[in-house]
């Protein structure tokens, strides 16, 4: 199912790419503008192994987040990029002890990736398909509790006296990094819409094998 999609998506791009060379080809300015955009993307559902037979399915889940670009010209831009989402998921975790028993349990996960990319676009009109690749850091909290509540209680010059209890979980920051095609249409010279599909990557230092995502993505964004 990966795959087709995948293949459907490159057969979508070679079409845009030749129409944007036909009568939507028209020239449209890009370079040395800078970009901001907002965005949502929807997550596919996807299975990660881990070390001693562990495992989580993920649901499929919409997240949101927001851009900064520069185009260096007309076809070439550099971006970060800043996203979020809660996702749930179904685990099954493996216990240290003689017959391994095996536990399942669900919770939600909670996770926020900076990433820093490049976007290549084939053509300088205003309709124009893209490549793009990018690499960064992504933060994910399984809240899963890792030890007892801390409760911290203080003097507040608004308020007064407070009190907050907070449950230590697990959770790391792992390396992340992936590729997309996708197109842009400019609808003016300072508004334009962005739609994308890509691979996206995690690399878990405990998984087993790839663990990966395929992400749909549309931005709205302007040019300062």
């Amino acid at each position: 199912m990966l795959n087709k999609k995948l293949k459907l998506t490159a057969l979508a791009v070679i079409v845009l790419l030749t129409v944007s060379n036909g009568v939507l080809a028209d020239s449209i300015n890009r370079a040395q503008k800078l970009e901001l955009t907002l965005q949502t993307r929807y997550l596919e559902s996807t299975e990660v192994n881990f070390d001693g037979g562990a495992s989580a399915d993920i649901n499929s889940d919409l997240g949101f987040g927001f851009g900064v670009g520069y185009n260096l010209n007309d076809k070439l831009a550099l971006r970060g990029n800043m996203s979020w989402l809660s996702a749930r998921y179904s685990a099954t975790r493996v216990l240290d002890d003689v017959s391994g028993t095996r536990q399942n349990f669900s919770s939600r996960l909670d996770a926020a990736t900076l990433s820093f990319g490049a976007d290549y676009y084939f053509t300088k009109g205003r309709f124009s398909p893209f490549i793009n690749g990018s690499i960064g850091w992504t933060f994910v909290d399984t809240n899963i509790p890792a030890g007892r509540p801390i409760t911290t209680c203080w003097w507040d010059p608004w308020w007064g006296y407070l009190c907050d209890t907070v449950q230590p979980t697990v959770s790391d920051t792992e390396v992340s990094y992936g590729a997309a095609v996708g197109f842009r249409y400019d609808i003016t010279d300072k508004v334009f819409l962005r739609a994308s599909v890509g691979q996206h990557y995690i690399d878990y230092s405990r998984s087993v094998g790839d663990s990966d995502y395929l992400v749909s993505q549309l931005e709205f964004g302007f040019a300062l």
